[in-house]
């Protein structure tokens, strides 16, 4: 269940390295018109070669939406932000509903830090999930909302697993990058949360960084953003995780794992070394 996604590998040389599916994601580079053509490029070559795939959502971006295109609104408090992701997400669902695709995959929680957690907050949570679920299930889709700590009034990934169990067209997608940074911004512990989500959720995010603080307070980051997995990763050596270690936990769920790094730590040599370490692990 070992993808990768394509932003930094094309669809053909994913199937030649041995990868078994494929994340088609919004490239940082280029137009609007230019991404989404290449998103709908991607999406056909795969299904051509018979590529299982998923979407990084969105494919599809208007003028309309006032933001950069990974942003998500849809727990603002300004109504007008949150009816705003939410029309973003079903454009793409309706155009989407027909091509094939395993399940989706879209940011949710958005970037709050300094937001409280409330009653209203948490009405607000659940009532966009069931919002989603009523979208994705008009469409026959399934999607994942990407867990991230980033708004303090949902971070907890208990209410993540309770808002969602018994929503049949709505997942969680654990990123294990974002899982960390959350553990860092709230004190939380990342083998306890790790294995609370784990055996809950329905698609893994796999990348790595070193060091402490989140996103820019993290030096790493700021240098490095995604870091591809390599089994010399360990937290004794300063890494977030033992990677082998949670690559191993993660394909022992059966889940499709995507590897979601760019080549900007130490070059093209070590993601292209860590991309194939990944494969000979999923082997073994």
């Amino acid at each position: 269940m070992l993808g990768i996604n394509t932003v930094y590998l094309s669809v053909a040389d994913a199937k030649e390295w041995g990868f078994n599916r494929v994340e088609i994601s919004p490239s940082p580079h280029g137009t609007k018109q230019e991404r989404q053509k290449k998103m709908i490029d991607e999406m056909e070559y795969a299904k051509l070669i018979n590529m299982p795939f998923s979407f990084h959502l969105p494919v599809y971006v208007f003028d309309w939406f006032h933001g950069r295109d990974l942003d998500a609104f849809f727990l603002d408090s300004n109504n007008n932000k949150s009816n705003m992701s939410m029309n973003l997400l079903e454009e793409n669902l309706k155009r989407l509903s027909d091509c094939g695709v395993d399940y989706l995959v879209t940011h949710f929680s958005g970037v709050y830090r300094d937001s409280i957690r409330t009653k209203k907050t948490d009405e607000k949570a659940r009532t966009a999930l069931l919002k989603m679920q009523d979208i994705a299930s008009k469409y026959g889709l399934l999607v994942y909302v990407e867990y991230m700590g980033g708004n303090r009034s949902f971070s907890e990934p208990e209410l993540w697993l309770e808002y969602t169990h018994d929503l049949s067209n709505v997942g969680i997608l654990v990123d294990t990058g974002h899982l960390y940074f959350s553990c860092e911004l709230h004190g939380f512990d990342f083998e306890k949360k790790f294995e609370l989500l784990r055996p809950n959720v329905d698609a893994f995010h796999f990348w790595s960084i070193f060091g402490h603080g989140a996103y820019e307070s993290s030096e790493a980051y700021k240098k490095n953003h995604h870091i591809m997995p390599r089994i010399e990763q360990t937290r004794d050596k300063g890494w977030a995780f033992d990677t082998e270690d949670v690559f191993i936990r993660m394909k022992k769920t059966g889940k499709p794992i995507v590897l979601e790094a760019t080549s900007r730590y130490n070059g093209r040599e070590y993601f292209d070394a860590g991309a194939k370490e990944m494969l000979e692990l999923e082997k073994n």
